[in-house]
Formats: structure tokens, C-alpha cells, sequence
């Protein structure tokens, strides 16, 4: 009908990476990673710029992917506060470890200070341990404002809430095997039959290229993966995100929850569970090493797939120049995008006027599918 919205899901909401994952809002993506990682990619798709302009471009595309981000994140506590919702939501932060390159956290903090961001510090042994319970033996890295939450179940309250409406209707276990555009209105073919729509958002992550071939080899399927271990070290601290070079982990109720992983698959193995003894054991290795020996008995191990784009940088806008838009790439780090990314593409469709903080120069799909004629941002000199 007119005014309403339909969500059409392939599994159960939260099946796949958005309830498979590390559960931590505003990860460790702080302002130097990211300007670090657009800085690799622009050697390749800006050949025509000099060094120095692109650590100029770099350091732009940092400066509003971590804005944005931080805003993300105090838009959904305060949602879960507004809405009272029980997501296991704690705000204590994020330890990651950085033994290897000390130099590289105080030169990283201060770039982020530089460019007005003060989250991002570090902490003594002493207090690494009083926060976290990791026995350290350097100083780490800390993200003062990165919270922990359960993501299935911050799906699920979401969905809740729109389902409520009687202007939101929800199909689970419905694939959507092809988008015909009809010029005026999109067709949705689904396994249950086709949905007439003058508005579509593709929210398909790691199965995009499946849909969509133009993002074959530009938007693809990483393979991480995860495991739920009981007992583990007593001197833990439950709701403080913890990682390092190779792994991550937390105390939940009754144990521990550990992931690692990064591999690259072919886009139809989008979603495929398949997950590896060897990378549990190494994870537990790494864990041991952090704390005092501890028996550990896994009882589940489990991977998802996220969408990555080659910049680690999202994609929200148009693909089609018309009406039909995509969220996505995501890259692991979904939960420093996802809330304040949908609203801004809900915000273009009804002509809602506000901040942008997903600038199309930024932010367009364009930017990995078609670099030569992507409108990049200006530079100041």
C-alpha cells in the first residue's frame, strides 16, 4: 500500500552477520586505521594525485566515516534507553592490544585529537588490567566509548517495534531471486511471489554480488568466525570488547565468547557455515596468553560472512541513480554504520532535510564500482 514498507529476509532476522558477530558498538576503527586503510586504496584508484594529496583525501574520508560513527553509536543507546530495550548493552569500552607498535598508538591518538576526536586513548598495564583483567605487558590501545551488546537480539527489538505498525510488514524465510526495474516501480521477485515497490534498499551485505553481478570482485563475502567456550578466566571483566592482532574476545554469561578470521570467499559462499578447529585452538592460545591459565570447554563454534568492500570503507547511496539504494560493506564493523546509515537512506526517500553524514563523494556505491567517474571530494590546495 501506499506509505508502507515491506522487509523481506532469506533465513530468520539476525541469521546472518548482523547476529553472528563480535556484539561491539564502535570498534576499534578509530581515526588513523581508517585514514590507513583509504590511504592503501587510493594509490590504486587515485594514480593521478601526489603523495601528499592523497593523505589529504585519506585523512577526509577518516574524518566523516568516524564522525558518522560516533554519532551511530549514541543514536543507538539512546534508542535503548527510549525504548527500554534489553540487549545486554554495556558501555565500557574497547581494549585492543598493541605490543608490536607502541609507537603507533601515541602517534595515532594524537592524529585523532588532531582532528577532533578524544575517544581514542591509551592505558597503563595497571589499568589495562584493572578494566579488562588482561594481564598486559605494554601499554594498549582504548576506545573509551565502545560498548557490548547481544546484536541478535537488537535486531530482533527493532523488528519488533516496526512490526507494530500497521505499516511494516515482515517476510522471513522469503529469497528474493531477482529485481526487475519496470521504469515507475521495481519488481521483486521472491520465492513467494512479486512485490510491486517505487522504493527498494538493499541491505544484502555479503550476498549483494548474487543479486547485483555489477558488485562481483567490488563487494565480497570475508569469512570470520566465532566460538562460545564455558569457564575461562575468573579475572575477566564481562562487557569490556577485547582484541588484538589476531583475535578478539569477552566474558558473556557462563563463559567466554573468542572470533578471529578474515578469509576471502567466492560471492555464491556467501553465508556457508563453516568454521575451523585450528583457528578455535589458536584463539584459546591467545586468550591463555592474556590471563591465567584457565580450563576452557567449548561448546559452540560457528563463522558469518561480511561484506568488504577493497577500501574497508561502506557503501550507502544509489546504485541505479534512481530510487533503488544499497547499505553495505560494512566490513565487520557493521555496528558503527547500520543504524545511523539506514536512517540517513529513509531520510533521502520521504525528502526529509538534515545533516548529511553520508556525503555521496564519500559514501556512493560509484566509489567501488566505477572509480574513474566517481565524484570525489574536492581538496583543500
Amino acid at each position: 500500500g501506499i506509505g508502507s514498507m515491506v522487509v523481506v529476509e532469506m533465513n530468520e532476522a539476525a541469521s546472518g552477520a548482523s547476529g553472528r558477530n563480535e556484539g561491539v558498538v564502535v570498534m576499534g576503527r578509530f581515526f588513523s586505521y581508517v585514514k590507513e586503510m583509504m590511504l592503501d586504496d587510493l594509490l590504486e584508484t587515485r594514480p593521478d594525485l601526489t603523495n601528499d594529496e592523497r593523505v589529504e583525501l585519506a585523512q577526509k574520508f577518516a574524518e566523516k566515516y568516524v564522525r558518522a560513527a560516533y554519532k551511530n553509536a549514541d543514536m543507538i543507546e539512546k534508542t535503548i534507553r527510549k525504548e527500554k530495550y534489553e540487549v545486554e548493552y554495556i558501555r565500557a569500552g574497547w581494549v585492543e592490544n598493541f605490543d608490536d607498535r607502541q609507537d603507533y598508538i601515541d602517534e595515532s591518538i594524537k592524529e585523532s585529537e588532531d582532528f577532533g576526536f578524544d575517544d581514542w586513548t591509551k592505558l597503563s598495564p595497571r589499568e589495562v588490567q584493572e578494566i579488562s583483567g588482561i594481564e598486559a605487558k605494554k601499554y594498549n590501545g582504548f576506545s573509551k566509548s565502545a560498548a557490548t551488546w547481544n546484536p541478535a537480539k537488537w535486531v530482533w527489538a527493532l523488528l519488533s517495534t516496526a512490526i507494530l505498525s500497521d505499516k511494516v510488514s515482515f517476510f522471513s524465510n522469503t529469497r528474493v531471486d531477482e529485481i526487475a526495474d519496470n521504469g515507475n516501480n521495481y519488481a521483486v521477485h521472491t520465492t513467494r511471489g512479486t512485490i510491486q515497490t517505487k522504493y527498494l534498499i538493499n541491505a544484502t551485505e555479503s550476498y549483494a554480488a548474487n543479486l547485483h553481478p555489477q558488485f562481483i570482485d567490488k563487494l565480497w563475502p570475508l569469512q570470520t568466525q566465532a566460538a562460545f567456550a564455558e569457564g575461562g578466566p575468573s579475572t575477566i571483566k564481562q562487557g569490556v570488547a577485547m582484541g588484538g592482532a589476531n583475535s578478539w574476545f569477552g566474558k558473556h554469561q557462563g563463559g567466554i565468547f573468542m572470533g578471529s578470521d578474515g578469509t576471502r570467499v567466492h560471492h555464491t559462499r556467501a553465508g556457508y557455515i563453516n568454521p575451523s578447529r585450528f583457528i578455535t585452538k589458536y584463539i584459546i592460545s591467545d586468550i591463555q596468553d592474556s590471563f591465567v591459565h584457565s580450563p576452557m570447554h567449548v561448546t559452540r563454534e560457528w563463522s558469518c560472512t561480511a561484506g568488504f568492500t577493497k577500501d574497508e570503507y561502506p557503501i550507502i547511496g544509489l546504485i541505479d541513480g534512481k530510487r533503488q539504494y544499497i547499505i553495505a560493506g560494512m566490513c565487520g564493523s557493521g555496528s558503527s554504520v547500520h543504524f545511523n546509515g539506514a536512517r540517513h537512506v529513509i531520510q533521502k526517500i520521504l525528502g526529509i532535510q538534515s545533516q548529511d553524514d553520508y556525503p555521496e563523494e564519500f559514501f556512493s556505491p560509484t566509489r567501488i564500482l566505477e572509480p574513474k567517474s566517481h565524484k570525489w571530494p574536492s581538496l583543500d590546495g
